[in-house]
C-alpha cells in the first residue's frame, strides 16, 4: 500500500469522528421559549414542533379568560430540562442561523414531549414525526389544548403586520 493511502486511511475514521462530534451539542441549556434553548453557548430551534410565542396569550375554552399560553410552554420545557444535562442533535441550521436539533435531557425527548403533553404543535410544515402527539394531547385537552390557540406561525405573522 503506497504511504499516501495508508495515510488517507489512518485520517478517515478521524474526520468521520469530527463531523459526528460537531453534529452533537451537550450541555447545560436555558430556555428562550416553548422550541428554543441555548445548549452550551448554542442557539437551539427544537426540530418538528412550533410552540406559542412566549409572549402569545390564549383565550380558555371554559370562562373564556386570557392567559400566558407562550409562558407556559416556556415554563414546562423549563421542567423537563430541570437543571439535567441536554444533549442536541443537528439536524439542520435555519435561516437565523440556529441550530435545528432533537433534544434529550436524561431520557426525556424534549421534542416529543412538548407535543405530547399539549405544550407545543406538531411543525408539519418541516415533520409529521409528532403528529400523533399532538392529535393524543388535542384530545385530552392537555397543555394549551383546553383553550383557543392561534397557531404561531399565524401569530408571529399578525404582530409583522402590525409593526
Amino acid at each position: 500500500m503506497v504511504r499516501a493511502e495508508r495515510l488517507l486511511l489512518a485520517i478517515i475514521p478521524i474526520l468521520f469522528w469530527t463531523v459526528a462530534k460537531a453534529d452533537t451539542i451537550t450541555g447545560t441549556a436555558r430556555v428562550k421559549d416553548g422550541d428554543s434553548l441555548v445548549v452550551a453557548g448554542q442557539q437551539i430551534r427544537l426540530q418538528g414542533i412550533d410552540a406559542p410565542e412566549f409572549k402569545q396569550t390564549c383565550r380558555n375554552l371554559a370562562d373564556g379568560h386570557e392567559w400566558p399560553c407562550g409562558r407556559a410552554s416556556a415554563t414546562h420545557l423549563r421542567r423537563l430540562i430541570a437543571k439535567r444535562q441536554v444533549t442536541c442533535v443537528v439536524e439542520d441550521i435555519d435561516k437565523y442561523g440556529r441550530s435545528v436539533a432533537h433534544c434529550r435531557a436524561g431520557r426525556t425527548e424534549v421534542n416529543r414531549r412538548q407535543v405530547a403533553d399539549g405544550w407545543a404543535y406538531a411543525f408539519r410544515r418541516y415533520s409529521e414525526a409528532f403528529v400523533p402527539d399532538e392529535d393524543a394531547a388535542r384530545a385530552a385537552k392537555r397543555g394549551m389544548w383546553d383553550s383557543d390557540v392561534t397557531p404561531p406561525w399565524d401569530w408571529r405573522a399578525a404582530h409583522r403586520k402590525a409593526h
